[in-house]
């Protein structure tokens, strides 16, 4: 067998080399043991991620502009005192902060949840 030194091509250099040391380590020399993660590593790890990523202010925003849209008689009022819907009455019962409530609650679930609006500030 020719050595590294003696052989002429880089090729067969090579192929030497990788012999000679598939011999020298066996099987379980390169198998590492899994180094075990606590507990509070696992924590630090997430709470560095919660950190360091950007606060999603697309549920904020949503809220506060259908809050002011969807205010009893700002723009409209479901029910109204003497018809089923009033434009810009300023007015407002105790039925229509319901159904203002409850349409406030869907519209935001619809565009939060199933839309997915999301706003990353950085």
């Amino acid at each position: 067998m020719k050595t590294c030194r003696e052989s002429t091509k880089a090729i067969t250099c090579h192929k030497l080399y990788l012999s000679k040391s598939r011999e020298n380590h066996s099987s379980h020399d390169r198998v590492k043991p899994e180094r075990k993660i606590e507990k509070k590593e696992i924590d630090t790890n997430i709470l560095r991620e919660r950190m360091s990523s950007s606060t999603d202010w697309g549920p904020i925003i949503v809220a506060v502009v259908l809050f002011i849209l969807l205010s009893p008689g700002l723009l409209f009022q479901l029910p109204a005192r003497t018809r089923v819907i009033e434009f810009g009455n300023m007015g407002t019962s105790g039925i229509s902060i319901l159904v203002h409530s409850i349409l406030f609650f869907c519209i935001l679930t619809i565009l939060i949840v199933a839309i997915g609006i999301h706003v990353h500030a950085a």
